[in-house]
């Protein structure tokens, strides 16, 4: 599955190219010649679009849904069936455009959504790319633009590749301080995002480790997940609207919140690439 691509470079030799047939999800991150992007690995054609999510640096699992699909009832209060990662990745960008803000690059579009239940939000989305260190800003504002409440939920998968992870490979701000797991197999977790934000110690990479940040009030939590097995080698940093749970147990401890026709939501993250002389 091919992508089309918006490049952009950096007076420091950086190149960032953003995926425009998947909402303007970051998919390379070029430092000093090496791309930070995960390694594709050979995948079924049923399984093209999560090859295609986790072959990139960053992938966005939203907007009506996020996690595992299931079958519950929506805000309209019909059954509904909610897909694997959600509907945004299956949609574009559009009005792309480049400009700058102060010594930082900017990058913005906008995403229209037809989600499943039957809402449609739109998604403005605009990052900044800044230098010394090398930065990473993602805003996204998302506006209910249809006629019924939508119940918005959003996970940013951050993704990096198994070469980029060895035993000195640790994970901080989190209850995970150990090293990185290396035993074949899938690891999940998921814990508040500390205020401090979290930093993940990288090995054999053109950076030392990448510091991660995320507003708090619509991403207070942080799941890490780590997949190491014979397709697969990924280490995840995703901040994420919400916990761990069904739709129906997080609804009845009042975690969905809707978002009225006409309102919107914000949400942020940052990644700062550390030198490894830092």
């Amino acid at each position: 599955m091919s992508a089309t691509l918006f490049w952009v470079s950096l007076a420091d030799g950086t190149r960032v190219g953003f995926d425009v047939d998947q909402g303007l999800d970051l998919r390379h991150l070029i430092i000093d010649g090496v791309d930070m992007a995960p390694v594709p690995y050979p995948a079924p054609p049923a399984d093209e679009m999560r090859a295609r999510a986790i072959g990139g640096v960053m992938f966005t699992c939203g907007t009506e849904h996020i996690r595992q699909p299931c079958r519950s009832v929506g805000p309209a209060g019909g059954m509904v069936d909610w897909p694997l990662h959600g509907t945004f990745i299956t949609n574009p960008a559009q009005d792309i455009q480049q400009g700058s803000d102060g010594d930082s690059v900017t990058v913005a579009g906008t995403i229209r959504i037809v989600q499943v239940d039957g809402g449609v939000v739109e998604v403005e989305r605009r990052y900044s790319l800044s230098q010394n260190p090398i930065s990473v800003r993602l805003e996204d504002r998302i506006t209910n633009i249809g006629v019924q409440i939508c119940v918005p939920m959003m996970m940013y998968h951050i993704n990096f590749d198994g070469r980029f992870i060895d035993k000195t490979s640790k994970i901080a701000g989190t209850a995970w301080h150990a090293s990185v797991p290396l035993t074949p197999g899938i690891a999940r977790h998921c814990e508040p995002f500390a205020a401090g934000g979290a930093e993940l110690t990288l090995a054999l990479a053109p950076v030392r480790s990448v510091r991660f940040s995320a507003g708090a009030e619509q991403l207070p939590w942080l799941q890490i997940y780590r997949q190491l097995d014979e397709t697969t080698n990924i280490a995840c940093v995703e901040p994420a609207s919400h916990p761990f749970g069904t739709r129906a147990q997080l609804q009845d401890e009042g975690l969905l919140t809707p978002l009225a026709p006409g309102k919107s939501f914000s949400y942020w993250i940052e990644m700062r690439f550390m030198p490894l002389a830092a």
